[in-house]
């Protein structure tokens, strides 16, 4: 590559870092604020970097003892569920067993 290609390669990558510090510096300037105590008494520094009013009541949460339950049920009907398929299943062949055991003595007497 001649001296006139690395020249223009290198100005463009020289303007484009120019313009992103000149953005960088622009935002900085343009923040109402960069903490709390920059908005003073009763304000604070918002994640857009301007001054808002703290809430003057704060909504309290409803109760969460009722989705608590209905969350704990849940999970235990899925291991009753589980478990119990396999329970019936081994209880079920064992009744099996049983009764095809009662069926031969039956049969040679």
């Amino acid at each position: 590559m001649d001296k006139k290609g690395e020249f223009g390669t290198v100005l463009v990558v020289v303007v484009i870092a120019v313009l992103l510090f000149l953005g960088y510096v622009y935002n900085i300037a343009t923040r109402q604020c960069s903490n709390n105590d920059a908005c003073g008494e009763g304000r604070y520094c918002g994640s857009d970097f301007s001054c808002h009013e703290f809430p003057s009541a704060v909504q309290q949460s409803s109760s969460l003892v009722w989705p608590s339950i209905i969350i704990g049920i849940s999970i235990i009907m899925a291991a009753v569920i589980l478990k119990g398929w396999k329970f019936w299943k081994r209880d079920n062949a064992a009744e099996n067993k049983m009764m095809h055991d009662l069926s031969d003595l039956e049969h040679h007497h």
